[in-house]
């Protein structure tokens, strides 16, 4: 009797609520693939014994928004789970597998083993790892934390329902009671705007050419278009000419620089150390001898030397850096956490659009004395793609890379970020590969 008029209960609440709750000013809910009435229709089922989850035959259903969801439990040692998985509108089988899961609409159901208590809710708000909301019980009501890209951005955010009544709720409906805590356009954004097209635009400009960028040590293109080293200028040999990670991220921004000058940077330019904006007096015996600030410096002047050309003046060397980020605070001429790059570039993106990224890997390096060193340069590309989601193209190196193989390069290391205007002509006087495209504004 207790279980029906629990069952009974939900269902109201649920038909009162409606299979979609409209959200003035969070567009990005009605687009979530909806489980809302394949949670409905298993009412029965979320409120039944455990034995039955745990002997559920898979099915297939309805998803109310034209989709299909997969309905199918799993079991532990301590807990059962019953799984909502949205699959894109594909009907296909009722198993399940990890891409299935971590799908945008997928809601999955924790219970306790032993005691039958619900104990979790999980919904997916992203097709990406880490991106979900959990919502636990605390007494008659319960709470919510939320993650995006496997960083946790608020915890424990009060509900004013139990958790049982979630189990049937829309996305909608939990915006609802959250939106004064819970940033909702920022973290459920999936728009993509002509600003974001531009950084397709560019990405598609520089990949055919990657394939003609040889690696080479210390290398880079000089002010005439010569390879050279960028230690001494002297050229390089015919036959190993090519660029580091310094001399790639020149000859991105070159894309832009000779289009207005007519020539390509200056490496003397960007290898100008500003003592007074960066180190302490520690660093500065060992400007010569360690560099610890090259990769800063040089991301730093070559956005400079970039807006200088842009606008006619002499800007402020700092003025490129990105010193305000959602859910991060910036260190002084460190930067943040490599590790929460994508965060990172995800709220850059959808703050402020059309932008693209030079960033200064930089750790504890060296011994007798331990210096923090700026040691490797790398590019990215961020942008939502024509599916809302969020893409991120990193090369270094020449290489097109991932941010998590990044990540695993250069483990507990920061990364400093200097931000670029992805709009202008891009295009090289000189170029890797033959009828390589140009960009206009």
């Amino acid at each position: 009797m207790r279980l029906a008029c629990l069952r009974d209960r939900r269902l109201s609440v649920w038909l009162a609520m409606g299979a979609v709750v409209s959200l003035a000013g969070h567009a990005a809910a009605g687009t979530l693939p909806a489980t809302v009435a394949a949670r409905a229709a298993a009412a029965d089922l979320i409120v039944a014994s455990v034995d039955d989850w745990i002997s559920l035959v898979p099915y297939a259903t309805g998803g109310g928004d034209g989709g299909t969801v997969r309905v199918s439990s799993a079991a532990s040692a301590e807990a059962v789970y019953l799984l909502f998985a949205t699959n894109g509108g594909e009907a296909s089988s009722a198993r399940h597998d990890r891409d299935d899961i971590v799908r945008s609409g997928t809601l999955i159901l924790k219970r306790s083993r032993e005691s039958g208590e619900l104990m979790q809710a999980k919904l997916f708000l992203r097709d990406q790892i880490g991106s979900f909301a959990r919502v636990f019980p605390r007494g008659e009501r319960s709470v919510v934390d939320l993650y995006l890209f496997g960083e946790r951005l608020y915890g424990a955010v009060p509900l004013p329902v139990p958790l049982a009544q979630l189990a049937t709720m829309p996305l909608s409906r939990l915006m609802e009671l959250t939106e004064r805590t819970i940033d909702w356009p920022l973290v459920m954004h999936d728009e993509q705007r002509p600003a974001d097209r531009r950084g397709v635009e560019l990405i598609e400009a520089i990949r055919p050419q990657l394939p003609h960028l040889t690696d080479a040590d210390d290398g880079a293109m000089d002010a005439g278009g010569n390879y050279v080293f960028i230690e001494t200028g002297e050229l390089q040999p015919l036959a190993e000419r090519g660029f580091n990670c310094s001399g790639f991220c020149k000859w991105v921004i070159d894309g832009y620089y000779h289009p207005i000058e007519g020539a390509f940077t200056d490496i003397a330019e960007l290898k100008r150390k500003d003592l007074e904006l960066r180190g302490n007096r520690w660093s500065t015996w060992y400007e010569a001898l360690r560099d610890p600030f090259f990769g800063l410096d040089w991301a730093r002047n070559l956005a400079a030397t970039l807006d200088r050309a842009r606008i006619g003046r002499d800007v402020d060397p700092e003025a490129g850096d990105v010193r305000e980020v959602d859910f991060a605070t910036y260190v002084e001429d460190i930067g943040y956490p490599l590790e929460s790059i994508d965060l990172t570039l995800y709220t850059l993106t959808v703050r402020k659009p059309g932008r693209f990224y030079v960033g200064s890997i930089n750790r504890e390096f060296g011994s007798a004395p331990v210096l923090r060193q700026h040691s490797h340069l790398a590019v990215f590309f961020p942008y939502i793609d024509a599916a809302g989601a969020f893409r991120v193209v990193q090369v270094d190196r020449n290489l097109e890379r991932t941010t998590a193989s990044l990540i695993r390069r250069y483990p507990g290391a920061y990364i400093h970020l200097t931000a670029i205007d992805a709009h202008g002509e891009f295009h090289h006087g000189l170029v890797a590969a033959q009828g390589a495209p140009s960009l206009g504004h």
